[in-house]
């Protein structure tokens, strides 16, 4: 009966080890497309002049966008081609990854400088973050 008086401190240390782990993973959830710092790009010119002549990168993504509009480089190990166009505020592109057709999508775009985000056409898909290089 020594450890009768343990098992009350037990489920208060569990029942906060659960609450910080809940807020660890709403925390994940904080994009950091809304932090100081980063803007939004509303033109086709400040969109290359961020881009130009520099790698949009992630794991085991390589691409870069060039004036007359294409896209290029690799995932995965397979090739990517596509095009891009700038529509009223938004960047419209189209990727193919090898053979697959990823679709045309408009994304609003958003930079630190040293990171870029591609926030979906009304909230619809996942945000991408690339780095750029």
């Amino acid at each position: 009966m020594a450890f009768a008086g343990i098992a009350p401190h037990r489920d208060a240390l569990q029942k906060t080890m659960i609450r910080a782990l809940i807020l660890s993973i709403a925390l994940l959830g904080v994009h950091p497309a809304f932090a100081a710092g980063f803007v939004t790009i509303n033109d086709r010119d400040g969109f290359f002049k961020l881009v130009e002549g520099r790698q949009l990168t992630k794991f085991f993504v390589r691409i870069s966008f060039d004036e007359l509009g294409q896209v290029k480089g690799h995932a995965w190990g397979r090739p990517v081609m596509g095009y891009w166009r700038w529509e009223g505020r938004q960047l419209c592109k189209r990727i193919f990854y090898g053979t697959s057709d990823q679709g045309e999508n408009c994304v609003e775009v958003r930079s630190d400088g040293q990171e870029v985000l591609f926030i979906p056409n009304k909230g619809e898909g996942k945000i991408e973050e690339y780095s750029l290089k």
